[in-house]
């Protein structure tokens, strides 16, 4: 497997790394391993989403992100604030991600309550699931630029600045990832 060159962060490189060691045959790893080998030093920063009907929910939050967006959003559709094109596009990436199956690297700016604006670098990737369960993938989100201790919160996405597919074993899609506006 080739190196991937288009994550930036050294904590989303070693996620992927990370990720990649839980693979056993070249088979892209279960959730349960997942949780319970996955480098712990990068969990607070994961989640765990299950496509669903109603859109990825949120099946694990670890505790920086509860931290950083101000709760707890475990067993809610990520996501769900945002608009009907923006929506549309994070399920068709979250669809690809686990049908292809392939990993995705995006950087995505926010603004923060005070108005201040920050880029925070997410990895998503696909995780196996049993036979009865919706496919699942994890996610490791970065900050990018450094906010002080999170006190000002996320208030708002506010667009994606560039989106990639990774290419774990299976190809990628023909398309790019679509950007949510």
């Amino acid at each position: 497997m080739e190196t991937v060159n288009v994550i930036a962060t050294e904590s989303c490189r070693a996620f992927y790394q990370s990720w990649n060691d839980l693979r056993e045959n070249g088979e892209i790893p279960h959730t349960r391993a997942f949780l319970d080998q996955h480098a712990p030093r990068l969990m607070p920063n994961a989640f765990i989403l299950e496509l669903t009907e109603e859109g990825p929910v949120i099946r694990f939050m670890g505790t920086a992100l509860v931290e950083l967006w101000g709760g707890d959003y475990t067993n809610k559709v990520f996501g769900g604030d945002l608009s009907e094109q923006a929506t549309i596009s994070l399920r068709a990436n979250s669809r690809h991600v686990v049908e292809q199956p392939c990993g995705m690297v995006e950087v995505s700016e926010f603004v923060a309550r005070s108005g201040l604006s920050f880029q925070m670098e997410a990895v998503l990737l696909p995780l196996t699931v049993d036979l009865d369960r919706p496919p699942r993938f994890c996610s490791f989100s970065q900050l990018i630029d450094p906010l002080d201790g999170h006190q000002d919160g996320v208030a708002k996405y506010k667009n994606k600045q560039k989106a990639n597919w990774i290419d774990v074993g299976f190809g990628v899609p023909d398309t790019a990832p679509n950007h949510i506006v």
